[in-house]
């Protein structure tokens, strides 16, 4: 969101707030004559409003010196927002961020993004890509991205002397629909590009028929496939079909363009990412050198919830952080008032969790708090060697059924403060040559095999996390700021938790083990009449699933849960 207000001349006055008002009228992408006009209206405003941003914003119009008006590029300049750091120009210059922008985010709604790297010391140059916003290129030219890098390469070497830039450091990132022309200029511009950071990017299973025809299904809040089928240029009476049909046009992997030497390239996505698939960003790293990727479990296009279950499944507290943080990010802000309310309660607390929370910080506040605690931590050379005599495999034949081998030990690693027990497991698995290795530190003075067997339960904290996903969706954030998520959030886990404590308190046996997906299209979908007389109603439930001795039985057990005190 780009609502900051302005000082100017002693008026405050909030001209990029009126700016994303206008973004909204145009979203996802200007495709019309009022949404085109919303978007020339909100870069006026963007305008007037940037140059008051520190470093201010400096509207930049770049020759499109490399357009190819047979293959549908525009004889217009491409027009760019720069940012110069604050501060005295370095001996070399200042490193250069391009940014590109994505689908439905332009220019003008990256000022959060700009600003944090213009106060890390980088210029930054932000410009759309073909078929959204200004961007001259031919949104239906595989080829015109290329064109356009290069023009704008070219100005940024021409114009080094008069910004200060330092052309042996120009980087570029681009996020979401950006990244996947962030994956091509690494390819395409590599001599001339010190790193490309690719975020939420695709290149090549993002055009098949099958995705495409399920992206008006996904976490995007407006009919995805027809905005992504716009902007690469189907305009027709059927884009989808058009598009459908082109399916391979844009594939970086067919084209042979991945095979080529690339700079730095950086891949970042989430697992679950349901707008663009992970599987195009395993195509690029196993593909040539100088690439690394980031693939963050349980995340989607753009956040990373923290959730806390208890052991019954229900969630007791969530936080939703940006998509670029580390899993433990706010641990205590979630954890320790929770721990609090319980043990105010009088209950005992127990935590479990895996390797993302192995911090020596976590052990101790959990200490100070007399918090019993199993948490995963990773392996390495120290951890081994306390365990050398299980690694070796078992003389004579394989057994099928898995070995599995126990050890509790003390442990202090150099960040720790005292030393602590942990507990080893290794199996041994039929086929396999290397054992499995795992490591818990842990408080309870239990056998190890009962540690291991408490910290495996936390596996099905991941079946919960899975069934809110599915059943009321608590991972389509995508409204279009972030507050608005965080209540989306919210909701979505008010939704979770009623579904959850009406199968813990309300289900009779035989049901009791439904998944709130399947409560949810078999019990709560069902067709129904209201019938009103003049003392009384009916309600008239079609049977299918939900029997009248089903629907009977679960009013009974509801009727005769106690009420709460107070």
């Amino acid at each position: 969101m780009n609502l900051v207000w302005l000082q100017s001349v002693g008026e405050r006055t909030t001209t990029l707030e009126h700016q994303y008002m206008r973004r909204l009228a145009r979203f996802p992408i200007n495709r019309s004559r009022l949404t085109q006009l919303a978007w020339e209206r909100g870069k006026a405003a963007y305008v007037g409003g940037g140059r008051y941003l520190s470093p201010p914003n400096i509207a930049v119009d770049i020759a499109f010196t490399h357009a190819d008006p047979s293959a549908g590029d525009h004889n217009a300049p491409i027009q760019a927002y720069l940012r110069i750091p604050k501060g005295k120009t370095p001996a070399n210059g200042w490193p250069i961020l391009l940014f590109i922008c994505g689908l439905d985010a332009y220019k003008t709604d990256n000022t959060s993004r700009m600003q944090i790297h213009t106060d890390r010391g980088f210029a930054t140059l932000s410009f759309e890509i073909p078929g959204t916003g200004d961007c001259p290129a031919a949104p239906n030219d595989p080829t015109s991205p290329d064109r356009l890098m290069s023009s704008v390469l070219d100005w940024v070497t021409s114009n080094a002397s008069e910004y200060g830039l330092n052309i042996a450091r120009i980087v570029a990132r681009g996020i979401s629909t950006g990244g996947y022309y962030a994956i091509r200029i690494a390819h395409t511009h590599a001599e001339h590009l010190f790193a490309v950071a690719a975020q939420g990017g695709s290149c090549h299973h993002m055009f098949d028929a099958a995705w495409i025809g399920a992206q008006n299904q996904t976490e995007y809040p407006f009919a995805l496939a027809d905005a992504v089928a716009y902007k690469f240029g189907y305009r027709g009476s059927d884009p989808l079909a058009a598009y459908a049909v082109d399916e391979r046009k844009f594939s970086l992997r067919d084209v042979g363009l991945l095979n080529q030497q690339s700079c730095k390239l950086l891949l970042i996505n989430g697992m679950e990412d349901s707008i663009f698939p992970i599987e195009d960003n395993f195509i690029v790293a196993r593909r040539g050198v100088n690439k690394d990727l980031l693939a963050r479990g349980n995340r989607s296009h753009s956040y990373h919830p923290l959730l806390l279950f208890n052991g019954e499944g229900d969630c007791l507290a969530a936080k939703l952080r940006p998509g670029n943080v580390h899993s433990a990010e706010d641990w205590d802000e979630l954890l320790l008032p929770e721990i609090e309310r319980q043990q105010g309660m009088g209950k005992e607390v127990v935590f479990r969790a895996d390797a993302a929370f192995a911090k020596p910080e976590i052990y101790e506040a959990l200490e100070e708090r007399g918090v019993k605690y199993a948490i995963r931590i990773p392996a390495n050379d120290s951890l081994e060697r306390d365990i050398a005599e299980l690694l070796t495999r078992p003389a004579g034949r394989p057994s099928h059924k898995p070995i599995m081998w126990y050890k509790g030990f003390l442990y202090q690693a150099a960040s720790w403060r005292i030393a602590r027990r942990v507990v080893a497991k290794v199996e041994f698995h039929a086929g396999e040559l290397f054992p499995r290795v795992g490591f818990i530190v842990t408080t309870p003075e239990t056998p190890s095999r009962a540690v291991v067997r408490f910290y495996n339960k936390r596996g099905t904290a991941e079946q919960w996390i899975k069934e809110g996903k599915q059943a009321v969706k608590m991972t389509r954030l995508s409204c279009h700021r972030f507050r608005s998520n965080q209540v989306r959030l919210a909701l979505s886990l008010l939704a979770y938790n009623l579904g959850n404590l009406w199968r813990r308190l309300g289900l009779p046996r035989g049901i009791e083990n439904w998944s709130l997906t399947s409560l949810q299209q078999r019990l709560v979908k069902t067709g129904g009449r209201l019938v009103k007389h003049a003392r009384y109603y009916w309600l008239l439930l079609a049977e299918g699933h939900l029997t009248r001795r089903l629907f009977g039985s679960m009013l009974r057990r509801i009727e005769g849960l106690p009420l709460p005190a107070g």
